[in-house]
């Protein structure tokens, strides 16, 4: 599993694939638009399996972390510490 990059193109969705970018869509909301959570199923898994979801949080968390080190790395910063801290 590998992560696109804003580089290539690709959706950054570390592990998720064509997955990740369709769900992506999916879940994403429209400015202005009302959200009806009623209408969302909390145990929708959207195909994924708890197995499967903790190693794509990991891959995401690998990729978060080694973006964080070379933005401190070239001066340009840094994400806050509540970002940092989600292990």
């Amino acid at each position: 599993m590998t992560a696109g990059s804003a580089e290539d193109g690709v959706a950054c969705t570390a592990g998720g694939g064509k997955l990740g970018a369709d769900l992506a869509k999916r879940l994403r909301v429209k400015p202005g638009s009302r959200v009806m959570l009623g209408r969302i199923d909390p145990a929708e898994t959207y195909g994924h399996s708890k197995g499967e979801a903790a190693g794509t949080l990991q891959a995401s968390h690998d990729r978060l972390e080694s973006l964080q080190e070379r933005l401190w790395a070239g001066g340009g910063g840094s994400l806050p510490r509540w970002a940092r801290s989600a292990r």
